[in-house]
């Protein structure tokens, strides 16, 4: 189910088209917080008493949703924004990663199922596997 509501702002006054303006700016700024430190420093969290990993290098498995309450004592971050547009910016960014990883993640999958086959991988799958890292 999307939730979606559609807002005019023609007729708003300068007042508050500088707050939204504030609001969409910190909240640019806190995504890119977001994406920079699960990039450089990798993410764990656990499902189910199972323990995952993501980490820019070699794994690439991301969460659809995450706590924004452990990661934000990480970071440090200090912002105004409440706790449901922290919640949805992160989940937003796990979106954003997941969907620059998919790829790789899924050229990775087929080369360690033809390994565990002992079949030879494809000299265009690993040479696609080298070339395009996620950024």
């Amino acid at each position: 189910m999307i939730r979606t509501s559609k807002h005019n702002l023609h007729n708003a006054n300068t007042s508050k088209l500088k707050n939204i303006s504030d609001f969409v700016d910190e909240y640019r700024r806190v995504a890119q917080i977001y994406i920079d430190h699960i990039w450089e420093h990798g993410l764990e969290w656990n499902v189910k008493n199972k323990k995952y990993e993501f980490n820019a290098t070699y794994k690439l498995d991301c969460p659809k949703m995450l706590s924004t309450v452990k990661l934000n004592k990480e970071i440090g971050l200090e912002t105004f924004l409440s706790g449901r547009a922290l919640k949805c910016c992160i989940n937003q960014v796990c979106g954003m990663l997941g969907s620059a990883t998919a790829k790789q993640r899924k050229r990775r999958f087929i080369s360690n199922k033809q390994r565990a086959n002992h079949q030879r991988v494809n000299k265009r799958l690993r040479k696609a596997i080298r070339k395009n890292k996620p950024v």
